[in-house]
């Protein structure tokens, strides 16, 4: 291997635990929540603080070693772990501390967001993040961060106060509107492009429970459901939230035993404000859809029950294969094509997805942040998603055909986080829209050399520092 060191190896001043191939845990860490990814890095350095970071990173650059870095492990492209260079891994450091007072919450690179919402309920407060639990916060917060609370409170970006970066050349900075501005402004939609961010500050909102009403139509019903979804989300009060999924039914408590494994559409509806308000909202919108759910179950359900709804389905140990992008409108012909696709799904956990943004989203200036995407409505997302010992053939078709039919109804660009198996560089370069070339300036201040370029990445400018 290229540039591998002999296991006797000391990197100076680091303080956390050096795992190589000849571990007995080697393969344990190594392994990412992607089946489908396996690489072998030369060494995996599990850090405790950012002073470790710091070492590593500095003694990888020495040795002109390849970095990569890892926080939950759940990128699905795996850039979290890579072929005979160094892995960063952050996932000792997952301390979060709450300030109850200030409404704020300092979370460790390394925490997944469960362990977010952990210690932020235990207070009555969340900030918005995802619908995973085992989802790394870091990543996310880096793409963008959309879930089910981003309408009323926007993305986790927009949350985001503070971050403390570990930038290539070893310096530590905090980033924010008041310091490195710029780089604040990047690390909000850019990725980990810019250095290895060891500590969040977040905003945090009062959060109870959830009024959330999970529903399954059958496929024949869906173009109705859909359509609906499409007249009313454009206008819909931020604390509504529909999402639409075609998949086969789980075996859900709620669900009729023989259609499980029958493919649906779930839309589940969640209403974040009053709860009687919301059960008056959602039955009125589900009596004038005009169709019956085949299945229904409808209450309060607590916050981190609500983030947890899809940890099973999207486990670790599955195979994983997605595409992704914006869908120009929900008109017919896209609905057609959704349905159609849909009804053809290979895999009991595979999915197509159709989440709704807008709300505070699509009222935060576009300019403030480096996410491109502030007046989409549409995310899709097609998940191929298996187990080892199915059919790779069988899924890799069914999501290469879905996005050879909805490629018509596109828009350019694509949600970084749902960033596709094998994104092309002009691909990922939309993903960044209008923001690409402000973006390769802070890249280039801060990045010159394209150290951290094992993500979706936004190459310098040129090489040499100009900040």
């Amino acid at each position: 291997m290229s540039g591998q060191l002999r296991t006797v190896d000391v990197v100076e001043g680091f303080t956390g635990r050096l795992i190589t191939p000849g571990d007995g845990d080697y393969d344990e860490a190594r392994t990412i929540w992607n089946a489908m990814i396996d690489r072998r890095p030369s060494h995996i350095a599990r850090c405790r603080t950012t002073d470790d970071v710091v070492a590593v990173l500095a003694w990888a650059r020495a040795g002109d070693r390849e970095v990569a870095v890892r926080g939950g492990g759940h990128s699905i492209p795996g850039h979290s772990m890579i072929d005979d260079g160094v892995v960063i891994d952050l996932s000792p450091m997952d301390s979060v501390e709450v300030d109850e007072d200030a409404l704020v919450v300092r979370v460790a690179g390394g925490c997944l967001l469960g362990d977010v919402d952990a210690a932020t309920q235990a207070h009555g407060l969340a900030t918005p993040a995802g619908a995973i639990s085992h989802t790394g916060a870091g990543g996310l917060i880096l793409g963008g961060g959309l879930g089910w609370t981003m309408r009323k409170y926007g993305l986790t970006i927009d949350n985001l106060l503070s971050a403390t970066v570990v930038l290539a050349d070893g310096e530590v900075v905090t980033a924010s509107e008041d310091e490195h501005p710029d780089l604040f402004w990047a690390l909000r939609g850019g990725g980990g492009n810019f250095g290895v961010v060891t500590e969040f500050v977040l905003r945090l909102h009062p959060r109870g429970p959830v009024y959330l009403a999970a529903t399954a139509f059958s496929i024949e019903d869906s173009a109705v459901v859909l359509r609906a979804m499409a007249a009313h989300m454009p206008t819909a009060d931020d604390d509504l939230v529909w999402s639409a999924f075609f998949r086969k039914l789980p075996d859900f408590p709620w669900a009729p035993p023989d259609r499980v494994g029958e493919p649906v559409l779930l839309a589940p509806l969640a209403w974040l404000g009053d709860h009687d308000e919301g059960a008056r909202e959602i039955d009125r919108i589900l009596q004038d859809l005009g169709v019956d759910p085949l299945a229904s179950a409808r209450g309060p359900i607590e916050y981190v029950d609500l983030q947890r709804l899809n940890d099973e389905l999207n486990g670790h140990g599955h195979w994983n294969y997605h595409k992704s992008g914006f869908l120009r409108d929900l008109d017919d012909d896209t609905i057609a094509s959704l349905v159609r696709c849909g009804a053809r799904i290979a895999s009991a956990n595979s999915q197509l997805e159709v989440l709704s943004m807008g709300g505070l989203i699509s009222r935060i200036d576009e300019s403030s942040t480096a996410f491109a995407h502030r007046d989409e409505l549409w995310p899709v997302n097609v998940c191929g998603i298996w187990r080892p010992e199915e059919s790779a053939e069988d899924n890799l078709a069914w999501v290469r055909t879905t996005w050879s039919d909805l490629e018509d109804h596109l828009r350019a660009g694509s949600y970084m986080n749902f960033g596709g198996s094998d994104a092309s560089g002009d691909e990922q370069r939309e993903s960044y829209g209008e923001t690409w070339t402000r973006l390769r300036e802070v890249k280039t201040r801060y990045d010159p050399d394209n150290v951290f370029r094992h993500n979706a990445n936004i190459p310098p400018l040129t090489s040499g520092a100009i900040r």
